[in-house]
C-alpha cells in the first residue's frame, strides 16, 4: 500500500476532508477533547502535510516553526493522525519522516515535538524512534457565568 499513499502539502480546498478526518481520529484518541469546525490557524509557518489514497486525506500532520509551545529552534507538532482503517502501513513514519525532510530543507531545523497523554499516541512515538522530552499539564476550566456573558 505505501506505493499508493501520496504526501503532500495542504492546500484549502482539502479542508472539508480534513476535518472530516480529523473528527474520525479524534473518536479513537485522549488527543483532542471536542471537534472542531474550521482548520486552525497558526502564528508562524507550518509545516501541513496530508497523506492520501486513490485521492482521499487517510492522514494528516501539522507542525508550527518556533511555536509558543516550545522553547527552542524546533516545530510543535499539534496535530497527527491517520485514519483507523490506514493504520499499520507506516503511514504515520512516512509524513513524520516528510516533515522532518521539509523542515530540515526550509527552515534549517532537525528536532519536532509534540505532546501528548494518549498511552497508545506514546508507544507509536516510541515505536518510530522519537523519544519524550517533557511534559505539561493541560486543564479545562468550567466558565463562571460573569466569564460566559463576557
Amino acid at each position: 500500500m505505501n506505493d499508493e499513499i501520496i504526501i503532500r502539502e495542504y492546500n484549502s480546498g482539502d479542508e472539508l476532508d480534513w476535518l472530516d478526518l480529523h473528527a474520525s481520529v479524534m473518536v479513537d484518541s485522549y488527543a483532542w477533547w471536542i471537534v472542531i469546525h474550521k482548520k486552525p490557524v497558526y502564528k508562524n509557518d507550518v509545516v501541513d502535510l496530508v497523506a492520501c489514497h486513490n485521492e482521499k486525506i487517510v492522514g494528516f500532520t501539522v507542525g508550527e516553526v518556533n511555536s509558543d509551545m516550545s522553547k527552542n529552534k524546533d516545530v510543535f507538532v499539534w496535530d497527527f493522525g491517520v485514519h483507523r482503517n490506514y493504520r499499520g502501513n507506516n503511514i504515520g513514519r512516512m509524513m513524520i519522516k516528510h516533515l522532518h525532510k521539509i523542515m530540515n530543507e526550509k527552515y534549517g531545523l532537525n528536532k519536532s515535538i509534540w505532546y501528548s497523554q494518549d498511552p497508545d499516541s506514546i508507544k507509536y512515538y516510541e515505536h518510530i524512534g522519537m523519544k519524550e522530552i517533557g511534559r505539561h499539564w493541560q486543564l479545562t476550566l468550567k466558565p463562571t457565568k460573569e466569564q460566559k456573558e463576557f
